[in-house]
């Protein structure tokens, strides 16, 4: 049975659907040639609750590893969430990554 649904649209009128399994999980890329987004939907049984991970990673091309911008779980609340997004941009500013700007 599936515990995640996603949905794809595009070019063409017919939306695409995906289910995953606790198991499985569900993973969704949309990429252009040098940059892209990934969002990752699963189960983290150690801790009993469902997750969702966003990051960018270098797009088509796969030039750049991706980094996580984000992990909430379903029973995180809306500072809770602001407050990861806060940790992490920290985080990001102190570290470097290869094959990212670094500005």
């Amino acid at each position: 049975m599936a515990q995640f649904y996603g949905t794809l649209s595009g070019q063409r009128d017919t939306l695409a659907t995906k289910c995953g399994t606790k198991a499985s999980g569900l993973r969704a890329t949309a990429a252009g040639w040098h940059i892209g987004a990934v969002a990752y939907a699963g189960h983290a049984s150690a801790r009993g609750t469902d997750i969702i991970t966003l990051g960018i990673d270098g797009g088509s091309d796969g030039s750049r590893a991706m980094i996580t911008l984000l992990t909430i779980d379903e029973h995180d609340t809306i500072p809770e969430i602001i407050e990861k997004l806060r940790n992490q941009a920290d985080h990001m500013e102190h570290h470097k990554y290869a094959g990212w700007p670094q500005g």
